[in-house]
């Protein structure tokens, strides 16, 4: 069983079985495949973003490389585990694919909720795209988005964001 060490001055016990290292167990909430995509990017210094993953997820992925993810999620976990790096990249994507389509939506979402610096730039894409300015029917979507938000929060932002 156990040795005692208190003949000799010693205040500790030693074991005769050996033990065994400790299991550590590490629990995400974010799916694997963003992991994935992460420590591979963190690895191999090389990502691919998407825009639209329904599209990506109709068709069959012949790929060795990790899944594809949302740009939106990426950005999240880098912003989350402190990777500058990626999350510039990330959030040039996304503002390079800002379009008429997208941009109400956008600017509305979560990610914009969420991230001062993605709602600021989506605001200036906002007013820059002169589609979606001069469509009564995109100023109509995007004033019944600020609505929504009672109190008129996302205006402020907007303003914000032009101001700079």
């Amino acid at each position: 069983m156990f040795n005692s060490s208190f003949a000799e001055g010693h205040a500790a016990a030693t074991s005769s079985t050996p033990t065994s290292p400790p299991h550590r167990h590490i629990v995400v909430d974010d799916p694997f495949d963003l992991f994935h995509t992460i420590l591979h990017y963190i690895y191999s210094k090389r990502i691919t973003f998407v825009n639209n993953l329904d599209i990506v997820l109709s068709g069959r992925q012949a790929r060795k490389s990790p899944k594809l993810c949302s740009a939106e999620d990426i950005y999240a976990i880098a912003d989350r585990l402190l990777l500058d790096d990626l999350k510039r990249k990330a959030l040039d994507f996304l503002e390079q694919t800002c379009t008429g389509e997208n941009i109400v939506a956008r600017t509305f979402g979560e990610l914009a909720s969420l991230y001062p610096e993605v709602r600021v730039m989506y605001a200036k894409r906002f007013f820059k795209n002169k589609d979606v300015v001069n469509d009564p029917e995109e100023v109509r979507k995007f004033f019944a988005a600020l609505q929504s938000l009672g109190k008129h929060n996302g205006l402020i932002y907007l303003i914000a964001a032009l101001t700079k």
